[in-house]
């Protein structure tokens, strides 16, 4: 889909449903690209749908714990661990940037509510974009249940852009294969 105007992967999806009306399944797995359209191929989806369709969410976030987490939207979380929102780096304030768990930018939403949720973003941000992220808080105001689900590792979330990256994912899949041997 070619659109006009490149504001946000938000910006996309609106385009997307316009032209594809009719194309309404029950769950989508979203991956947004973090870094030049990174493959983010470590982890198993079937994994985060599962804990979707569990937990009866609306949308789920895939998130992970690094530790810098500089340049990536926060998750926050109340006292009771559950999810309050997900707030982009730029927009946190100090509170909210001691969180070390990042928005993997990974969701998996019933698409209906995402479909709804599409026509309430606003640019109200500092950069002026339509942000995905902002459905979390938005199919949450609407009574909702929206989770993040942190994976164990954060190794699950890695791009390959380039071949130091390819052969770090490389290494991992061949550890990974070790340890699942022993």
């Amino acid at each position: 889909i070619l659109t006009a105007e490149q504001i946000a992967v938000s910006h996309f999806f609106s385009a997307f449903r316009t032209h594809h009306h009719h194309f309404i399944p029950f769950l989508s797995l979203c991956t947004v690209p973090i870094e030049n359209s990174a493959e983010i191929f470590l982890l198993n989806p079937l994994t985060a749908m599962e804990h979707h369709i569990q937990h009866k969410n609306a949308v789920t976030v895939l998130s992970a714990t690094i530790d810098d987490p500089t340049g990536y939207g926060r998750i926050i979380r109340n006292e009771s661990g559950e999810f309050i929102k997900s707030v982009e780096h730029k927009d946190a304030n100090e509170e909210e940037l001691k969180s070390h768990e990042i928005n993997s930018g990974m969701y998996v939403f019933n698409t209906w509510e995402l479909s709804q949720a599409l026509d309430k973003i606003q640019p109200n941000n500092a950069q002026g974009e339509y942000y995905l992220p902002d459905t979390l808080t938005i199919l949450k105001d609407k009574g909702l249940r929206v989770d993040a689900f942190a994976l164990e590792s954060p190794e699950d979330i890695n791009g390959v852009n380039d071949q130091k990256q390819l052969e770090s994912a490389a290494e991992i899949i061949r550890r990974r294969k070790k340890e699942c041997t022993l």
